[in-house]
């Protein structure tokens, strides 16, 4: 009984590393057949791969359910939502000062939704409601801005969202939020995938591929801060990597062709101390 329980647990774990292969592996594979049998419109269908392979991992191996009755939820709709209006973005390329337009209705209107939770709430809104919205969509667009900065060094920026989202899931699974921590982690590691990508085709990253990176990853924020109040004081130690490259490039490196190489890891480091800070707060004031 007991090798047969043994050999059901294996089997179960090797069914979950499969699946969780997929999502990375597909994003990885799918932007290289675009960027090799669709060069010309790279650039447009750039959030293809990302895209897909989110929706994907989140529909058939984290399954979170539709219905935004819940903060859990409603992360998969602001998904969907970067999802369309990035497709729309790559497609279209308007001036960037009507991209920013865009961008920042469409994060006004998520903030708006997180904060009464409904995108129409049937009863009145309450100033606190309409103070705490601005300030919300405040915060979220200056983070997707100082992403988007970011945008012209490719690997710097994938590195940052790669582990901020692999930081994430780990504040989620802290705080046994198993809803949060499969949105958080399916993300990771597609974006673990075309980070390799950009690793070996230097790609720049599209305003699809931040909206749908960097707008889930404040959703899911924002449901840990209000799922579990005690976290509020971990979460406080995530704007900190926003501030890990410019870090990193006061680093001194050797001037020899290794420097390529460990500048990556330096800002790896740099952006892991706030998230590992944030975990250990976590862990203590969880009580776990």
């Amino acid at each position: 009984m007991r090798a047969f329980a043994r050999g059901a647990i294996g089997d179960a774990l090797l069914k979950t590393m499969v699946l969780l292969l997929l999502p990375p592996a597909f994003a990885f594979v799918l932007a290289f057949a675009l960027q090799i049998f669709a060069k010309e419109k790279a650039e447009r269908i750039a959030l293809v791969p990302v895209a897909i392979s989110v929706l994907a991992g989140w529909i058939f191996i984290v399954r979170p359910g539709w219905m935004p009755v819940d903060d859990v939820r409603r992360v998969v709709h602001v998904g969907v939502g970067a999802v369309l209006l990035g497709f729309a973005l790559d497609a279209i390329r308007p001036h960037r000062f009507i991209t920013a337009i865009l961008v920042a209705g469409f994060v006004l209107g998520c903030a708006f939704a997180s904060v009464t939770g409904a995108f129409m709430p049937s009863g009145a809104v309450s100033a606190r409601e309409v103070l705490l919205t601005a300030a919300l969509a405040g915060v979220a667009f200056f983070t997707l801005v100082r992403f988007d900065a970011t945008r012209e060094r490719p690997m710097s920026l994938m590195i940052l969202l790669t582990l901020v989202a692999y930081g994430l899931s780990v504040l989620a699974a802290i705080a046994q939020e198993e809803g949060l921590t499969g949105l958080a982690l399916v993300l990771a590691i597609t974006l673990t995938g075309y980070m390799l990508f950009v690793a070996f085709t230097g790609t720049v990253a599209s305003d699809g591929v931040i909206l749908v990176a960097g707008t889930p990853l404040l959703a899911i924020v924002w449901a840990l801060a209000q799922r579990h109040p005690d976290m509020r004081l971990a979460l406080l130690c995530l704007p900190l990597v926003l501030f890990a490259e410019a870090t990193a490039q006061r680093v001194p490196l050797p001037a020899a062709r290794i420097s390529a190489l460990l500048y990556p890891l330096v800002l790896a480091v740099l952006v892991s101390l706030p998230l590992a800070l944030a975990a250990l707060i976590s862990f203590v004031t969880s009580g776990y």
